[in-house]
């Protein structure tokens, strides 16, 4: 399969302009640059998927996410300050059931794979959130916890 773009941005910064990608299974085989390369590779690798004006970009890393809380989204007041909303976030945490935090959990990783999040590092304070999900993310989970905890870890 050949994928074509507008352009592509590499991983180490360049900017490639109507360019395009060889992709043999999971893996690209090599990046086009012009007219010229895509009609050659075309006769061997078969058509062109064309994004139009989109770029190809290599996927988004999310290092700091709280998965398990996005079933909180709207249920925590706006505050005067950091302080009282992390009280308030905490109180409404007590709340949430294992089912609260899976579904929360399947539904932040469908939304990181919709805006090109490939790889995520996950703070999870609780056991559903902290078990690994069948998904395409590359993922690292922490767990987040208190200085109790830390002992009895033995960290």
């Amino acid at each position: 399969m050949i994928l074509r773009a507008r352009g592509l941005l590499l991983s180490d910064g360049t900017v490639v302009r109507d360019g395009a990608l060889v992709v043999v299974g999971d893996r690209i085989e090599r990046r086009l640059r012009g007219a010229r390369a895509l009609a050659r590779a075309r006769s061997s690798h078969g058509p062109v998927h064309d994004l139009g004006s989109g770029w190809i970009a290599p996927g988004f890393v999310n290092a700091h996410a709280h998965l398990e809380l996005g079933g909180l989204q709207g249920r925590l007041p706006a505050t005067s300050g950091f302080v009282p909303w992390v009280g308030a976030l905490l109180k409404e945490h007590q709340r949430l059931r294992a089912r609260d935090y899976r579904v929360a959990l399947e539904r932040g990783v469908e939304r990181l794979l919709a805006t090109g999040t490939t790889t995520v590092g996950d703070i999870a304070t609780t056991g559903p959130a902290r078990r690994s999900t069948r998904t395409p993310l590359r993922s690292v989970v922490y767990r987040e916890g208190d200085a109790a905890d830390a002992e009895a870890l033995e960290l």
